[in-house]
């Protein structure tokens, strides 16, 4: 007797580009445990112990066991295991994220490195080296710097808290605000 929680299903996508170059591709289109949805090509075989998660592109939430993540994109959320309630839209982000939850990150590697909870990164590269929880960096490239703590830090703004720095309960606004800050910024406002 067939599995009544899991199904996948092989199928073929197709389309003629101009010229009459065909192209055809293989994705999966997995349907398992409580409430999930997968679409993309991973060999994702947890997908029976969780619930209400959706992943959509190749290896996104490929190692999960959490519930209620919502991933989509190439990679995203490729080490998560045990994290619950994050999402994110992007190829890379939150790539590195094993067990954190409530997380927020939409953009190219937005939060790529961070393993804490409760954040929120949007933007290309947004947060991509942030350590710590309870941090707000929206904009391109913003805290993106290798080895940058910021927590509780709001970080807004095109580059902002790009130097290599420890941020710790400090507000940056503005483009490139804090960049040339050096050693650990404490309770500031740039």
């Amino acid at each position: 007797m067939a599995n009544p929680y899991y199904a996948r299903s092989g199928s073929f996508l197709s389309a003629t580009l101009a010229k009459g170059v065909d192209v055809r591709t293989e994705f999966d289109l997995v349907v398992a445990g409580f409430n999930n949805i997968y679409a993309g090509s991973s060999g994702n075989t947890n997908l029976h112990v969780t619930s209400a998660d959706t992943f959509i592109g190749y290896l996104a939430g490929d190692n999960n066991t959490g519930v209620d993540n919502t991933l989509l994109g190439v990679n995203t959320g490729l080490n998560l295991t045990i994290g619950n309630r994050n999402t994110s839209g992007g190829s890379h982000a939150m790539y590195s994220l094993i067990s954190g939850s409530d997380n927020v990150a939409i953009g190219y590697n937005a939060g790529y490195t961070g393993n804490d909870s409760f954040n929120v990164f949007v933007g290309s590269e947004a947060g991509k080296a942030v350590t710590g929880s309870y941090s707000v960096v929206i904009g391109y490239k913003a805290a993106q710097v290798s080895n940058l703590a910021a927590g509780p830090s709001t970080i807004i703004g095109a580059l902002a808290g790009g130097s290599d720095t420890a941020y710790y309960n400090d507000t940056l606004v503005g483009y490139r605000a804090g960049y040339s800050v050096g050693g650990g910024a404490l309770d500031n406002t740039y």
